[in-house]
């Protein structure tokens, strides 16, 4: 790979450019990693995980968050540099040079130079996606992961090579633990590679069918023992059972352009048919078993594939419908699948068909539209800085009468998060009644601060990119010490 890297730049001016512009979205995402306040997923994988520094499967709290590269990797940093954000987040930074690498690469598959640059920075470039390399998740790394996988596995069909099968097999391996949605995506290359291999007259070919069952179905074996584990105690809750549009579909859309619109939805459906009458295309056009052998199907196959598998899942298994970023792998196999049959139609009918792909040209425009170091446009409403902990802390009176808070659930775990950061120094927060009226300090989300009842609080505090405001008790409760309490030794 460092020879590559060197030739290429050395040679390809379009690669120089792109290095260019890779290593200011790097720099942008390591910007973020410092500045953008924790996210609730990343607080509760810290204290769930990394701060008690366990993350295996049966030994580590059992959830859906634990993605178990993320953890392991979290840990070790949080080990060397604290429990600062960009500590925690530092994992997924580093897989941002593979992920850009990889779709570079990606390029050379495709003949049209257009659809070549396009491809690369549409993928460079789409902020809901890079975004997740600087938050402490399993997405980000798992994306880059999925692309290293997808390029090694393109890279074997085409010239057998035993470190490309290898290679898949690692980044397929990591691409599970990193992120469990990926198992079926996995599953299907070993399940491609095993075929390619025992169709192969390769005299060794039983060695590589091992290495396949070693390193490829052993482990998708054990992480789906994982997922029936997961499934089996009620933890696979994110999504839900039906409604496979709106949860699946338009919830994604939410979360790589914060709202759902009526021409995402257009842009799906033509997506979807014109993928599946592309395809049919190719087959008809080469014939079945020349159409495999294409790697221009890899895409549209793994998008359809993996749809189905979906809906098998939903309909036989009972395991819930991906919901935004859980389908995340799907939207990039579709927009993936566009650029590669656009690509063939462009070359084997007319080089016209090529333009189908601009409108893709406004993720990179959405990019620099979304550029901020504020907040993390995944999970804008949640947003709580910690000026608001350090108002809080700041304005209770060393009386030594205790400050209660009330809040919404979703911020407590980011709130223990400050406190853990600032020695204790604050009150806890409570959420289970929320919202009430009785606490010293209130964290109100937008829907709730048009209650009448606020009139009893004063605003001291509004973020102005979530609406949730930081709101105090004009006259303080009296509260009587329990004294009846007797605590065990």
């Amino acid at each position: 790979m460092q020879w590559r890297f060197l030739q290429l730049f050395r040679t390809d001016s379009r690669f120089r450019f792109y290095l260019f512009a890779a290593s200011g979205v790097w720099i942008y995402l390591i910007l973020r990693a410092v500045f953008i306040p924790l996210v609730h997923d990343e607080a509760s994988t810290f204290f769930h995980y990394i701060h008690i520094k366990q993350f295996l499967p049966y030994l580590a709290h059992w959830d859906a968050n634990n993605h178990i590269l993320n953890s392991g990797l979290s840990i070790l940093f949080y080990r060397i540099f604290g429990s600062a954000e960009w500590s925690l987040r530092l994992a997924n930074l580093l897989f941002f040079p593979v992920y850009a690498w990889y779709i570079f690469q990606l390029g050379f598959f495709l003949k049209n130079t257009y659809l070549q640059t396009l491809f690369r920075f549409v993928f460079l470039l789409m902020h809901g996606l890079v975004e997740f390399m600087a938050l402490s998740r399993g997405y980000g790394m798992g994306m880059a992961l999925l692309t290293a996988m997808v390029y090694q596995f393109l890279s074997y069909k085409n010239s057998h090579a035993l470190n490309h099968l290898l290679d898949a097999l690692i980044y397929g391996v990591l691409g599970i633990t990193a992120n469990l949605n990926l198992l079926i995506s996995f599953l299907l290359c070993i399940s491609w590679l095993g075929l390619i291999v025992f169709t192969d007259g390769y005299s060794k070919k039983y060695t590589r069918l091992g290495l396949i069952f070693f390193f490829g179905l052993i482990p998708v074996i054990g992480a789906s023992l994982i997922a029936f584990e997961l499934k089996k105690q009620g933890l696979l809750y994110y999504g839900a059972a039906d409604g496979f549009w709106r949860i699946s579909v338009q919830s994604l859309f939410k979360l790589l352009f914060g709202h759902a619109h009526i021409a995402f939805d257009i842009a799906i459906v033509a997506g979807f048919l014109f993928v599946c009458l592309g395809l049919i295309f190719l087959v008809l056009r080469q014939g079945l078993f020349q159409s495999i052998n294409n790697t221009h199907v890899v895409f549209p196959l793994f998008f359809i594939i993996g749809l189905t598998a979906v809906y098998i899942q939903n309909k036989w298994m009972g395991v819930n419908l991906p919901e935004d970023r859980t389908g995340l792998h799907l939207f990039i196999y579709l927009v993936a699948a566009i650029f590669f049959l656009t690509d063939y139609l462009s070359f084997s009918v007319h080089r016209l068909w090529a333009w189908i792909a601009l409108p893709f040209v406004w993720f990179p425009i959405h990019f620099f539209l979304h550029l901020n170091l504020s907040y993390s446009t995944l999970w804008k409403n949640e947003h709580l800085p910690e000026f608001f902990y350090l108002t809080v802390t700041k304005d209770i009176k060393p009386d030594g009468q205790y400050a209660t808070l009330g809040g919404y659930h979703i911020q407590n775990m980011i709130w223990y998060y400050y406190n853990y950061r600032h020695n204790g120094n604050g009150p806890m927060m409570c959420s289970e009644d929320y919202p009430t009226w009785y606490y010293d300090y209130l964290l109100l989300n937008p829907l709730e601060r048009q209650l009448p009842d606020t009139i009893n609080y004063k605003l001291l505090l509004e973020d102005k990119y979530s609406g949730i405001g930081l709101y105090k008790r004009n006259q303080a409760v009296s509260r009587i010490h329990d004294t009846t309490l007797i605590f065990s030794s």
